[in-house]
């Protein structure tokens, strides 16, 4: 999910260069962009990003970049394709250098101006994706204290990610619990707070969560057999492995539909490592004592 967020970053960023160079970009459009990535909606964010570049053609002439920078942003419509055949980390990597050169610039122009509502959130969501926790932590907050009105689901969703890598789950918690106030019952908020919720310990509330996404009639294929990819990894922590089972083979089908091959050959992989695990323990719930004390007396 890390990378998920930290390429909605790449959207969001580069599209409000474009925007705020040509304000036909209507911001709605940009939103909609925003949406279904998040979504997983690849092939409807690309054709509307391809829109966006028929009505902004010559933006290139006027950015003032360095080719490098331009050819990397010429390229967005092909990172959201690449999404869904994970190379997003490749795409990623191209960006960081600006990324931190862009942050650090937001910076010094907040000791000019402080208090900007768009350099604050900037610097918040540019932090995140170089790594810079702590501090996209400050300015997040910072943004959510001085500018709570224009505070989204999004924005509160995707500060999460900052708490969650600095351990931080209570407030990570809090975060995407806001989230869900803003717009209840997203698949991918509810995903996110099922996995803040394994990371906390909480392993049977998060497949409570897990399953609620499974089961939602709004989740993309993708997202269903994600979910049911973790949930399946958080079973075998319970120690219900024939549950486990049962999520690869779901996640396995689709995967399969969805000829992600690559994908498909890692479940099967997967299953069979766990049909050994079920052999060697008792039928849950026994299954989940026995693993407890395997692991207590393994340490």
């Amino acid at each position: 999910m890390n990378i998920f967020i930290r390429i909605l970053l790449i959207v969001i960023f580069v599209l409000r260069v474009e925007a705020s160079f040509y304000p036909e970009v209507e911001n709605q459009d940009l939103a909609k962009v925003i949406v279904l990535v998040q979504n997983k909606k690849y092939d409807e964010a690309n054709e509307l990003l391809r829109n966006i570049r028929l009505r902004t053609y010559d933006w290139k002439n006027h950015l003032k970049l360095s080719k490098e920078d331009s050819d990397a942003l010429f390229e967005l419509d092909r990172q959201v394709s690449c999404m869904k055949y994970g190379t997003q980390e490749d795409y990623i990597k191209c960006f960081k250098s600006s990324f931190k050169r862009v942050r650090d610039e937001s910076l010094e122009l907040l000791k000019i101006i402080p208090g900007n509502k768009e350099e604050i959130l900037r610097v918040a969501m540019l932090s995140n994706a170089v790594e810079d926790y702590e501090t996209s932590i400050k300015y997040y907050l910072i943004y959510f204290d001085k500018f709570q009105d224009s505070v989204t689901a999004l924005d509160y969703s995707t500060a999460t990610e900052s708490f969650i890598k600095v351990s931080d789950y209570k407030n990570a918690r809090k975060y995407v619990d806001i989230a869900l106030k803003l717009d209840p019952g997203n698949p991918s908020y509810v995903l996110k707070r099922a996995r803040i919720k394994s990371l906390s310990g909480d392993l049977f509330g998060a497949t409570s969560d897990y399953r609620k996404t499974i089961n939602d009639k709004k989740c993309s294929p993708e997202t269903k057999a994600y979910a049911l990819t973790i949930k399946g990894e958080t079973e075998v922590m319970i120690g219900n492995f024939t549950e486990a089972v049962k999520n690869y083979e779901s996640a396995k089908d689709i995967y399969l539909l969805l000829n992600e091959m690559s994908k498909y050959k890692d479940i099967v992989n997967r299953v069979n490592v766990i049909r050994g695990y079920e052999k060697a323990h008792l039928p849950y719930p026994l299954g989940m004592i026995q693993v407890f004390f395997e692991r207590k007396f393994s340490k």
